[in-house]
């Protein structure tokens, strides 16, 4: 398969080289087999879900849309109508903005030296103006950095005004299933040539056989994380010098007697140093499938067979005979979601919202609540922000939306 990258630095993975310059030179001596890990590859069936609503956005038709099922074309929909709100809310300031502009999709752009591209999911130009805007999708829950803390918008920012000798570029994540589900930050002429000078320097800086290795949050998502050593190192120390964990113990009791201060610093690396042991682990087992005796001290149980019912429906028309409707009913999981998606495919004449509030109102007692503890996680306002200024953040407009896609 041909790399489109041709082995350079591309705007999806800018954000952790900017952040550990080494992790470039890293990735590009992994094996073939590990060049394609992260997050995607932990879960393929996001992954599958992601592209399919990627695909319709690029060439958009009745069976793709058709196939993507209730959930994928609830993403679609609002793929385009945040997409369209944030062309009229540009368009508000800047009047005439994009009432001739051109629709790119899916296109790769690299600088003029060849030595980064990006591919931006959609961006328009408006060279009368000299003003373009690019979005990128994200079809996941996962919590992504705003537009104006974005290295990947930087990029695609900086490229798209390269490309068509533009001076302002609006850039934005649109991630529907996100409580904000559009952030846009505006670049003018001078913070692109800022950033595309910043951009010249790290080309530079990665070259450099001993750029530095930096763990960090984005460890989670390097392809090397079995492979870097800065980060192995600290996962080790994380272990044996916080005190938190000594052999034999569950570590529980000197938790508790660490200072908020260190708990605070150790909470920064667990996420990758967790990222970072799961990569071990993944190593070790394929080492032992390919050689049972590789890895001192450790086997490999065998595989063992899992069997489950793909069809209930069938299923229980085979079963009916012999065991009542209730006992068989007793036995069945049912996931509210996707029973949602199934009474709203059933009643396809009102909305997703709708139909979920005549369905719940239907079940009434037989749906349970329960709680679900909180998770941590970092306070965004103490995550620093790229030098733009974001613009205001609007979802909806009220005036027509133009049909741009």
């Amino acid at each position: 398969m041909t790399d489109e990258r041709q082995g350079r630095p591309s705007a999806s993975s800018m954000g952790r080289v900017f952040q550990c310059p080494g992790s470039w030179r890293l990735c590009r001596q992994l094996p073939v087999a590990d060049k394609d890990s992260g997050v995607a590859a932990d879960d393929p069936d996001y992954l599958v879900f992601g592209n399919a609503c990627h695909d319709y956005m690029d060439r958009p038709t009745d069976a793709k849309y058709q196939a993507l099922g209730s959930e994928g074309q609830w993403m679609v929909d609002k793929f385009s109508d945040h997409f369209r709100g944030a062309i009229n809310l540009i368009a508000s300031g800047i009047p005439g903005a994009f009432e001739k502009g051109g629709i790119h999709k899916e296109i790769r752009l690299w600088n003029p030296d060849r030595t980064y591209s990006g591919q931006a999911d959609i961006a328009v130009v408006d060279q009368a103006l000299s003003l373009g805007a690019v979005f990128d999708y994200k079809s996941g829950r996962a919590l992504v950095d705003n537009a104006d803390q974005n290295y990947q918008l930087r990029v695609l920012a900086v490229l798209l005004a390269s490309n068509h000798s533009l001076k302002t570029v609006f850039a934005g994540i649109i991630q529907p299933r996100s409580a904000t589900p559009l952030t846009i930050v505006r670049y003018d002429e001078g913070d692109l040539q800022e950033a595309a000078s910043e951009l010249d320097e790290l080309m530079l800086a990665i070259e450099d056989p001993n750029a530095p290795l930096i763990p960090g949050d984005h460890c989670v998502f390097c392809p090397a994380k079995a492979h870097c050593p800065a980060l192995g190192g600290e996962s080790v120390a994380l272990v044996v010098d916080s005190g938190s964990v000594h052999p034999g113990s569950d570590g529980a009791m000197e938790a508790v007697s660490l200072q908020p201060e260190q708990l605070a610093a150790i909470m920064l690396m667990a996420k990758r140093g967790r990222a970072f042991l799961d990569a071990v682990e993944e190593r070790v087992k394929s080492m032992l499938r390919a050689d049972p005796g590789s890895v001192p001290g450790w086997e490999l149980s065998p595989d063992t067979e899992v069997s489950s019912i793909g069809d209930a429906a069938k299923a229980y028309e085979v079963i009916s005979d012999v065991l009542e409707p209730e006992a068989f009913a007793r036995a069945c999981k049912v996931t509210l979601s996707k029973l949602e998606d199934e009474f709203h495919a059933a009643h396809p004449d009102h909305t997703k919202s709708e139909n979920k509030k005549a369905l719940r109102a239907l079940l009434g007692p037989a749906i349970t609540k329960s709680t679900r503890s909180g998770s941590l996680k970092r306070k965004t306002d103490e995550i620093p922000a790229l030098p733009p200024t974001p613009v205001a953040i609007e979802t909806k407009s009220e005036e027509p939306l133009p049909d741009l896609r």
